[in-house]
């Protein structure tokens, strides 16, 4: 009767063993991927500040055109003056 409990104490033993190293080798992967989504949520928050700064250019730009084409309509410039005043503030400015 006692080689059977001891059997089974070792039985458990070998058990509790195994899941401890089944627990570690998740807790290392979960590790892992905590990581790795720590390094993607930055990027993506990189992207995100890229995203924002060209917003801004971009409502800057516009508003530059606007400006100039209002300009343009007031003043009565030609056609072809219009267009040399938008290619150049959108490629100089």
């Amino acid at each position: 009767m006692a080689d059977k409990i001891k059997g089974k104490m070792d039985s458990y033993r070998l058990q509790a063993d195994e899941a401890t190293k089944r627990a570690e080798i998740a807790e290392a992967k979960i590790a892992e991927y905590e990581a790795l989504m720590s390094k993607h949520e930055a990027e993506v928050q990189k992207y995100k500040d890229q995203i924002a700064l060209l917003e801004d250019d971009l409502d800057q730009a516009e508003e530059r055109i606007a400006n100039q084409k209002q300009a343009a309509e007031t003043t009565n410039l030609s056609g072809s003056f219009l267009f040399l005043l938008f290619y150049y503030s959108t490629y100089y400015f």
